[in-house]
């Protein structure tokens, strides 16, 4: 009979149902794509560091002269300096890459044109693979010079120093943790090994310097020749503050719609079981026990939980890459526990849905059948409502009795207030919404032939 009882309930309610269970399916969604995504943006900036292997405590940019020290003789004499690796790159600007006589990108400014087999740091494509080989002909571009001046893949270019032009195709856009940020103002390209050894012109050293003594290097460094910039990691890590703020947001969103998908799951359930109180009084009726009927509704919302949140957990993946999408473009953010985090948080709404789910129906042993069919009230009140009295208040008959109901319960109402402010949807709320009391007082002889009714439609 409790199978019967659950399968005819199932039936019955398919839309009250399907609405829960697309709830459930938007909350998992919601709670497992944030969580991922906050634990992803907080550890964002030290993981793209980490993976570019972009660590070292100081950063110098120095111009080779004939007639000064070799850059690398003057570290390596610095008793400050514990190690440092070097990449050099030539200097150029924006005349250097045309496309049909013309300049690809107008950046302005200085660029820096390096081969990729003197890279000391990682770079990554838009998939966010690292680069390991470029054929000759190829180059990469930062992704950010696409995307403001209209590069497009597969293009073809005319790289070009002095006298000296070689044909390049755009094999696409990359991620550089050095140079990636707009702040940083001086954009580099990946050439291959091939062409860049076609061209002469000025160079530019690229120090990525260990020290134990920041402060005897700062100093040592100002009787360097040629020097165009000298500066912490520290520093470099606030050129990506504008990434970090558009991360922040994002995470102020997705505890937003953690909330909402708790609120919203609340007020379903207890909207649902507000709705089935006549069926209970009926099951209580025929002498079923109240721990029998509360069994019944927490094995539909586990049935229903579970399947809302496999299907939310495989939808917030796809999901949760669209809302960093903005973000992942200069950065490359990674969270190698993101499964596991999802899966935790896909059974944590499962669970919180039960705990809902149990603490609304612990009313179900407080009601008498004849409570249950008038739905949960007994028409008795043993206390004077709060707020206004009517022989004070300016308002009509119709007000009074409408604000004094929401301050006599404002737990109730504020429920209500709180998912209409959250899914407001462009300032106003489309449609209307009508309440009416349908409970008349029912003699015997109805609610015996509405037993009987139900009894047929259940099949007994």
């Amino acid at each position: 009979m409790f199978f019967r009882i659950l399968k005819k309930d199932l039936r019955r309610k398919k839309t009250m149902n399907i609405i829960l269970l697309l709830f459930v399916i938007l909350a998992a969604m919601f709670v497992s794509s944030s969580v991922n995504n906050i634990v992803t943006v907080i550890n964002g900036l030290d993981h793209y560091f980490d993976a570019a292997e972009l660590k070292c405590d100081h950063v110098l940019f120095a111009m080779e002269r004939p007639d000064a020290e070799p850059v690398r003789d003057f570290l390596s004499r610095q008793s400050a300096v514990k190690s440092f690796r070097t990449e050099e790159c030539l200097l150029g600007d924006a005349t250097n890459l045309r496309k049909d006589g013309s300049k690809a990108a107008d950046f302005g400014g200085s660029a820096l044109y390096m081969s990729l087999d003197a890279a000391q740091l990682n770079y990554f494509d838009m998939d966010d693979n690292v680069i390991r080989l470029l054929q000759p002909g190829e180059f990469y571009a930062p992704y950010s010079v696409m995307q403001e001046f209209g590069m497009e893949v597969g293009a073809e270019y005319t790289l070009a120093f002095g006298d000296v032009s070689v044909p390049v195709k755009l094999r696409g856009g990359f991620k550089d943790a050095l140079l990636g940020s707009p702040l940083m103002g001086t954009p580099r390209f990946l050439i291959s090994a091939q062409d860049r050894a076609a061209f002469d012109g000025d160079t530019l050293q690229m120090m990525y310097i260990d020290t134990d003594d920041p402060e005897t290097l700062q100093t040592a460094l100002g009787d360097l020749d040629g020097m165009v910039f000298s500066g912490t990691i520290g520093m470099i890590r606030t050129t990506y503050a504008l990434d970090m703020i558009i991360a922040g947001v994002l995470l102020v969103v997705s505890v937003g719609l953690i909330l909402i998908s708790f609120v919203m799951l609340r007020f379903t359930i207890r909207f649902t079981l507000s709705e089935e109180f006549r069926e209970i009084g009926v099951m209580k009726a025929i002498g079923l026990r109240s721990s029998n009927i509360r069994l019944i509704y927490i094995t539909k919302y586990l049935g229903i939980s579970l399947a809302g949140a496999v299907i939310g957990f495989a939808l917030s993946l796809p999901f949760g890459s669209l809302m960093l999408r903005s973000v992942s473009d200069n950065m490359v953010l990674g969270n190698g526990h993101s499964v596991t985090v999802g899966l935790l948080c896909a059974a944590a709404v499962v669970a919180v849905i039960m705990l809902f789910c149990y603490s609304c129906t612990g009313s179900i042993k407080r009601l008498s059948p004849i409570d249950a069919v008038r739905s949960g009230q007994t028409g008795e009140r043993f206390r004077k409502k709060r707020g206004l009295r009517i022989e004070k208040s300016p308002l009509g008959k119709v007000g009074f009795l409408a604000v004094n109901d929401v301050l006599s319960s404002p737990k109730q109402f504020s429920v209500i207030t709180g998912v209409l402010t959250l899914f407001i949807d462009d300032g106003c709320i489309k449609g209307e919404f009508s309440f009416s009391e349908s409970q008349p007082r029912t003699d015997m002889r109805t609610r015996e032939c509405a037993l009987n009714s139900w009894l047929m439609e259940m099949g007994w």
